[in-house]
């Protein structure tokens, strides 16, 4: 459950600094998830 542990570290990253740039790889990182799963 890597991916899990990542897309958690991306949203904490996201909520403590919300830049363009952390919600750009959030959504990478979500879509990356969803297609695993």
């Amino acid at each position: 459950m890597r991916q899990q542990h990542d897309m958690e570290q991306a949203r904490l990253r996201v909520q403590a600094e919300p830049s363009a740039e952390n919600k750009k790889w959030l959504k990478i990182q979500t879509a990356i998830y969803n297609v695993i799963r």
